[in-house]
């Protein structure tokens, strides 16, 4: 009678940790949306990434603070700032911070999948990562479920809406609908 009562209550914890979603917690395919900020335009809103950000996929780069060459998996990536070159910030989803050199995939192209306002469907676009050229993706967010972002007034780049300031010439952001 004790391992039928065991055999049930484990079925039954079982049954909660795969059908019920903890808040707070997002699934892999809620993770892998996010939204890219390109140059010239503002952000977009990604249901999925392709190329180079499989789920199964990594990023590399040469922690200068570690001194050694570190591989972070995408699903623990919450954010990527694209620096210069070959140089990013890697922000993982529990908080830590790495700047990296020689990043890769620092001069790829990236796909993905978002929300094409002027059609009102979803479409796949793709632009190269680098710094400051008009077109170029400057930074990806992964798993943010945000639609309202911030703009700073100086350098017309486009923040989540958590920024206060611009991380790049210090000016107070402003809100965009």
């Amino acid at each position: 009678m004790k391992v039928l009562k065991i055999t049930s209550l484990l079925s039954f914890l079982l049954f909660l940790m795969v059908n019920i979603k903890l808040p707070g917690v997002l699934s892999q395919e809620e993770y892998l949306g996010g939204s890219v900020y390109i140059y010239g335009q503002g952000p977009l809103k990604v249901r999925t990434f392709k190329e180079p950000f499989y789920a199964d996929g990594k990023v590399n780069g040469y922690a200068e603070l570690e001194k050694k060459k570190i591989y972070i998996p995408i699903l623990k990536i919450r954010e990527i700032t694209y620096l210069a070159e070959d140089k990013a910030i890697v922000t993982t989803q529990d908080g830590m911070n790495y700047n990296l050199t020689n990043f890769y995939p620092s001069g790829c192209y990236v796909e993905y999948e978002y929300w094409d306002d002027a059609n009102g469907k979803w479409s796949w676009g793709k632009a190269y990562l680098c710094n400051d050229a008009k077109g170029c993706i400057s930074r990806i967010t992964f798993g943010e479920k945000t639609r309202s972002f911030k703009k700073c007034p100086q350098e017309g780049i486009y923040f989540p809406e958590y920024f206060n300031f611009c991380p790049y010439c210090g000016a107070k952001l402003m809100k965009v609908k």
